[in-house]
């Protein structure tokens, strides 16, 4: 099943875990939280359940492996999944950008 958004503008809630880690470690005041993302990767893994943390990197993994096109990609997570961060104002894609989040949560788990 591919993860594009449907007609009605709303994403298959296919990741539900991973937008309920958007949701709660990229909110629109998360760097008061952590500077960087790989600050909020080391507390995520720190603080929650270790079952938590392997769904949120499993659903990672798998969304990158639907190898959506860029634009479709960072329009899902902004505006369906409520990702408080941009990548592109750093030009940096949204797929590199999510592998780095992806490496930085492996590497301390």
């Amino acid at each position: 099943m591919n993860l594009a958004c449907q007609d009605d503008g709303v994403a298959a809630d296919r990741y539900y875990t991973l937008q309920r880690f958007f949701l709660s470690r990229f909110h629109p005041d998360w760097r008061l939280d952590a500077p960087t993302a790989d600050q909020v990767a080391r507390e995520f893994v720190a603080s929650e359940d270790s079952e938590y943390v392997s769904r949120v990197m499993r659903e990672l993994r798998e969304l990158l492996d639907e190898g959506l096109p860029e634009d479709q990609l960072h329009e899902l997570l902004t505006r369906d999944y409520s990702l408080f961060f941009d990548p592109w104002k750093r030009e940096v894609t949204m797929e590199e950008w999510l592998r780095d989040l992806l490496r930085s949560l492996e590497s301390v788990q």
